[in-house]
């Protein structure tokens, strides 16, 4: 139902308010926590197509990608999330987050890096899927140097 929002011209006028925007970013970051994969992998698939379709300023949300990438994290970290689909949505979704957000990588960097790196290296190893695998390494090759 969310994602029809951008159906509409008065949706995507109404999506470009900053509560409103804020208001789909921290739903789809609650929804990251849900035990079901396909909750995780909508959520994800919602919060890129927001962050595309948004045309204000995006460092209006930098708060709110934070607390999303930490959540982000956290979630690929659980062992129990094997779903290749919700992983791969949520591995795409960090990608659009620090996509020209420097904010974001810097964020990154200084304040989640020696556990970010550990939850996403584990992955690939625990992870079978290939694509799995070359998603991981994008995202760690868009944030850091080596």
């Amino acid at each position: 139902m969310l994602a029809n929002i951008y159906h509409t011209d008065s949706g995507k006028d109404f999506m470009q308010r900053e509560d409103a925007s804020a208001a789909i970013v921290n739903f789809c970051n609650f929804s990251f926590s849900s035990v079901n994969p396909k909750v995780v992998f909508t959520a994800a698939i919602l919060l890129i197509n927001h962050i595309l379709c948004f045309k204000l300023d995006k460092s209006l949300l930098n708060e709110l990608f934070e607390k999303a990438l930490v959540t982000i994290s956290e979630k690929l970290a659980d062992k129990k999330l094997v779903d290749p689909e919700a992983i791969s949505g949520l591995l795409l979704c960090e990608c659009r987050i620090v996509y020209k957000n420097k904010h974001a990588v810097e964020f990154v960097k200084n304040k989640l890096e020696p556990q970010f790196r550990k939850n996403h290296q584990n992955l690939k190893t625990r992870s079978s899927a290939q694509a799995v695998k070359e998603a991981v390494n994008d995202v760690l090759l868009m944030i850091f140097d080596d």
